[in-house]
């Protein structure tokens, strides 16, 4: 959940979506979630706090300045859809991996370990 939802406002844009996406990838490639706590108020109280940054250890360098921008606190500073996409394709084609390649990695890491 974004920190303006989060916060309570319900009227949220698509930058909501591109910060819930940014969950998704931060968990595919690091195995956690932006913040941490046993209570749904304790992550909520940490997601609306611009002071704590979302917690992205684990993540690949090259991932960094993607899920940074896609974590923003504020909605104003994340990427479009389409920027996200695109910022993909150039981690895709920098890497020299192909898409359906990358797909399998994702699915392999993501299931590593689990029955």
């Amino acid at each position: 959940m974004p920190p303006e939802q989060a916060g309570g406002h319900p009227q949220v844009t698509p930058a909501a979506d591109v910060y819930a996406l940014g969950t998704v990838l931060l968990y595919a490639a690091a195995r956690h979630y932006p913040y941490d706590g046993t209570r749904w108020e304790a992550i909520a109280a940490q997601a609306t706090n611009p002071e704590i940054a979302p917690d992205l250890s684990g993540v690949p360098p090259v991932l960094v300045p993607l899920l940074e921008s896609m974590l923003a606190y504020t909605p104003e500073e994340r990427p479009t859809l389409e920027a996200v996409s695109e910022a993909c394709a150039k981690i895709l084609v920098g890497s020299g991996t192909a898409p359906a390649t990358a797909r399998l990695a994702l699915i392999a890491h993501t299931t590593a370990g689990e029955d």
